[in-house]
């Protein structure tokens, strides 16, 4: 819009014979300011009301001419033509420097976003760091992105050389029995999308041919889209505790090898009237006829077994061994399954 005035009125004969414009400052429609324009002439020669008026303050008229004379002179055609061609120039100057004050802000915001992004990568960083466990993580091709130092320290592979490789040729999971299928244990997770364990018989082998047994689980990483993009594997040394527990089998085998060769009963039993049995070697079949099974799933109590005039007296004699830690052997008489009455020594 283009507003301008024509000042020729008697009621303000100080600006007889000047124009002046107003110019709207416009960005995107909206006003934001405005441009005045003004003091240009509109006639050649000095109008008759400003020169009464010199005469009138006894003002020199050749002073007066020579000041109006400097004032630049256009017609109105000029004028409106200048007017508007100034509004054009003023507007796109303005569109302009708005444009490239929201292009800073842009840029700014940008600034902050990065900002942002990377304190929370470095956050991220030095808790992968941070963590025991070994950690992978993959892109939806299985190929490593990134690991922290436990990864590199098991797998004995520096980040450098395993960013980019197919996950396994780091982490190399063998089976200690045949039949383990790694390759599919990823694929699973990137077909199923849900997270899967290995808890045993996993040895890791490290670059330099160092055995790992290892404990493991992978699971999905997902985007905004609910998308799987990717694996993280997590997995833990576990070998302290497989050597550990291969000892304690062994050495649960070698007792229950002796116990099955003890002549008589070996047992462990609650301190209960019922002698509720937790473990029975197998030669209580032949000394009752019962198997180890039916005593431990309490098909049958012990003290069932006993006649019942000698229950209460080996009963008293447990109280009071067991307080003083002291040493038991006791004669009595059983039933057996087959209902013969046999003695027993107890001890």
């Amino acid at each position: 819009t283009l507003s301008y005035t024509l000042s020729l009125h008697d009621a303000l004969p100080i600006f007889s014979g000047l124009w002046d414009a107003v110019v709207p400052l416009l960005v995107k429609g909206a006003r934001i300011g405005s441009f005045f324009i003004g003091n240009i002439r509109s006639t050649t020669s000095i109008p008759t009301s400003v020169l009464r008026i010199a005469d009138e303050l006894q003002m020199d008229k050749s002073d007066i001419e020579k000041a109006y004379n400097e004032i630049s002179y256009m017609s109105e055609s000029q004028f409106v033509g200048t007017v508007k061609l100034f509004k054009l120039f003023v507007n796109e100057i303005a569109e302009r420097v708005y444009l490239n004050k929201k292009l800073h802000d842009t840029i700014n915001n940008i600034r902050v976003l990065n900002s942002t992004l990377h304190h929370k990568e470095e956050k991220l960083r030095l808790t992968l760091n941070a963590i025991g466990d070994g950690v992978i993580i993959t892109d939806a091709e299985a190929k490593i992105i990134d690991l922290n130092p436990a990864s590199e320290r098991m797998s004995g592979w520096n980040k450098a050389d395993a960013i980019g490789r197919y996950v396994f040729d780091v982490f190399d999971l063998q089976g200690v029995e045949t039949g383990f299928d790694r390759d599919g244990y990823i694929r699973n997770v990137l077909v199923d999308g849900k997270v899967h364990f290995i808890e045993s018989n996993v040895i890791l082998m490290s670059k330099q041919g160092i055995c790992h047994y290892v404990a493991d689980s992978a699971a999905p990483i997902r985007n905004n889209n609910d998308e799987i993009v990717g694996v993280v594997i997590v997995f833990s040394d576990v070998s302290k505790k497989y050597v550990a527990e291969k000892a304690l089998r062994e050495s649960e085998r070698s007792k229950a090898v002796l116990i099955e060769n003890i002549p008589g009963i070996a047992y462990r039993c609650a301190m209960d009237t019922n002698w509720s049995m937790q473990y029975v070697s197998e030669g209580c079949v032949e000394l009752t006829g019962y198997t180890p099974h039916d005593f431990v799933n309490g098909d049958i109590n012990y003290n069932d077994l006993i006649l019942p005039e000698y229950r209460a007296h080996l009963w008293q004699q447990w109280q009071k061994v067991v307080a003083e830690k002291s040493f038991l052997r006791e004669e009595y008489r059983i039933r057996t399954k087959n209902n013969k009455l046999n003695y027993r020594d107890w001890e």
